[in-house]
């Protein structure tokens, strides 16, 4: 699956919460993002597309 560059705004303490877990975990800040919309996703029961 090719990635996207996707821009969007976030309110800065999301920003931080967001940098922190990254460093935490030793991920990107794309990787966490990518990985609370699949969870999102996934419980909202949406289908994938592509």
């Amino acid at each position: 699956m090719a990635l996207r560059i996707v821009t969007f705004k976030v309110d800065e303490t999301f920003l931080d919460l967001i940098d922190s877990y990254a460093l935490r975990k030793g991920i990107s800040r794309s990787q966490v993002i990518r990985q609370a919309l699949i969870r999102f996703f996934s419980k909202n029961n949406t289908p994938r597309t592509k």
